[in-house]
């Protein structure tokens, strides 16, 4: 089972939420956005058995620019960008790195750049992923 965390003002068209195992909604206040986020951000955690076809469906549906939606399991990492998904098994520093590098390159802030790496999938969803 995949474990993720998206932001909802971050999709085109939040009906793909109807998708996913919802398993809780929040909202904060994000003081590290960029001009092109808003100040509140409604935090979507969720589960999934389909981690391909869910990682498909959301970046079809992810703005473009500054967003992602991560997605773990005890084995393996998700980051879904627009139109870019990257895949890697947890530990695989040279599969982060690539997903780092391309998050910078759309302009993800670097302290927003946070997904968990060593934690386990039920531990890591403390702060907000984009």
């Amino acid at each position: 089972m995949f474990r993720g965390t998206l932001i909802r003002e971050s999709l085109r068209d939040d009906s793909v939420i109807g998708m996913l195992d919802v398993t809780n909604s929040f909202v904060v206040d994000v003081p590290g956005h960029t001009l092109s986020q808003p100040l509140s951000w409604t935090i979507v955690e969720f589960q999934t058995a389909t981690a391909d076809a869910t990682a498909t469906a959301l970046s079809a549906e992810l703005m473009p620019g500054p967003w992602y939606i991560d997605m773990s399991s005890e084995l393996s990492i998700y980051i879904v960008f627009s139109s870019q998904v990257f895949s890697y098994r947890r530990g695989d520093m040279a599969g982060r790195a690539a997903a780092e590098r391309h998050a910078l390159s759309v302009g993800v802030p670097t302290s927003q750049i946070d997904w968990g790496e060593t934690a386990s999938p039920s531990t890591e969803h403390g702060s907000p992923c984009l």
